[in-house]
């Protein structure tokens, strides 16, 4: 991905005349089907989302918004073979952009992974806010193992 020239000033931004964060899920489709997660996901992508062009047509609606920072999520944003197109496309617009994909890729690869392989695998793409156990749980779980019990 390309790195914008400049990037605005986060901190000193007035929330009511601009976002700092668009949160975008350009998918439902995703291979989980996690308790916690709202997106409602679906194993496969819907034929109504969004074509790569108008896609691309988004991110411009977006930059027009001050150049906030674009979270690309799901569903799974990686079940969509032009997410990484779109997310370039973002990054030369001058967006930072972050990519908040599912476990989807950690599982095929890695069907039953340990606690540190599923880490592994989150690093990066998610904060290690209150939720965060619960989606080593769910990626856990997923893969057709025993969840840990975190309260003994």
């Amino acid at each position: 991905m390309n790195r914008p020239a400049a990037r605005p000033d986060y901190l000193n931004i007035d929330f009511d005349e601009r976002p700092v964060t668009v949160a975008w899920e350009i998918t439902r489709a995703c291979a989980l089907a996690c308790r916690h997660c709202r997106a409602e996901a679906n194993p496969q992508r819907d034929p109504r989302e969004l074509t790569p062009n108008e896609a691309l047509g988004v991110v411009d609606q977006i930059t027009e918004l001050g150049a906030p920072i674009l979270v690309i999520t799901g569903g799974d944003p990686l079940m969509r073979p032009d997410v990484y197109a779109i997310a370039d496309y973002a990054s030369s617009k001058g967006l930072r952009v972050a990519l908040s994909p599912s476990a989807t890729a950690l599982l095929r690869q890695t069907p039953q992974p340990s606690a540190d392989e599923i880490k592994k695998g989150l690093q990066g793409n998610i904060c290690r806010c209150t939720g965060y156990w619960n989606i080593v749980d769910a990626v856990t779980a997923a893969s057709g193992q025993e969840v840990p019990d975190h309260e003994a």
